[in-house]
């Protein structure tokens, strides 16, 4: 096997067993593929790449490491720099508001609700700090969705800041006069309340069951049971994004995810529910 930036850190684990300590030495931030969850979950999702922005290098110094230790590699042609550009050098612009989401999975929690409400919250020159033992790229795939970029920072403990932010507007002199002058911009929306009722429709077996022969052929599915928190919210809605305008997506789950329905409401969709068994659901979620 030819391993180039694009090849995914799950292939090379599957492929040669002796690859996680090597990838280890590489950078200890890498500790964390020891962890099952990390290997099943984030894993899948990481390229040569993306590990080697995690462990600070470019790509083709991480390849040009398992070159050493015997493996065939295809180093990047246009790769001109030896240092990675830092983009967190733009957080000097910006406020930073912190959440530790660390003690929320700790506790079984799902996090994703609480770092949405804190990116909606955000004010046009402030950032959002999520500290993780890992890069979160789920919730990087998804909030990139929304506008916002990122960078992120690794402590030699293995803590990782992970920064999401959206690009400063270029001021001209109105803007600037405004701002010196604490005048609200006239395009600042303003946020949903956690008072805002949810009006999403949750429906029961009958529908669930209409719909199930409604859209036979045009279901997609996905079984989140088992998976730890954030990784059903985000599973699911990573699911819903690939949808197409006549499919809807089965999901066999613990619990009917409360969490989920404010999402399901933005994105104008309804569910239905199928009981089945106690700790198994099933839900149709399907669009309007």
């Amino acid at each position: 096997m030819k391993i180039n930036k694009d090849t995914k850190i799950s292939r090379l684990l599957k492929e040669d067993e002796g690859m996680l300590d090597l990838i280890v030495s590489i950078s200890p931030v890498f500790r964390k593929l020891s962890n099952p969850f990390f290997r099943r979950n984030i894993a899948p999702r990481v390229t040569v790449k993306d590990a080697a922005r995690i462990g600070g290098i470019t790509p083709n110094a991480f390849l040009r490491r398992l070159a050493e230790a015997g493996y065939e590699v295809e180093l990047d042609p246009e790769e001109q720099v030896d240092v990675i550009p830092k983009k967190c050098d733009l957080l000097q612009r910006y406020r930073i508001r912190t959440v530790d989401v660390r003690p929320m999975l700790a506790e079984g929690e799902d996090p994703f609700m609480t770092l949405k409400k804190e990116l909606d919250r955000l004010a046009e020159d402030e950032a959002l700090e999520v500290l993780l033992d890992f890069e979160p790229f789920p919730l990087i795939e998804l909030f990139s969705r929304d506008g916002f970029e990122h960078c992120t920072r690794c402590d030699k403990d293995g803590t990782v800041h992970t920064f999401f932010f959206k690009p400063l507007p270029k001021k001209g002199f109105w803007q600037k006069l405004k701002s010196f002058l604490g005048m609200p911009s006239a395009d600042k929306q303003t946020p949903q309340t956690a008072a805002d009722p949810i009006r999403v429709s949750v429906h029961g077996q009958e529908v669930f069951d209409e719909k199930r022969r409604q859209y036979e052929g045009r279901l997609g599915h996905i079984d989140v049971r088992g998976l730890e928190m954030p990784q059903p919210m985000m599973n699911i809605l990573e699911a819903l994004s690939r949808l197409g305008e006549d499919e809807a997506l089965l999901v066999d789950h613990e619990r009917i995810p409360q969490y989920l329905l404010p999402e399901l409401e933005k994105r104008n969709m309804e569910i239905a529910v199928k009981n089945t068994e106690p700790g198994h659901v099933q839900l149709i979620i399907y669009k309007k």
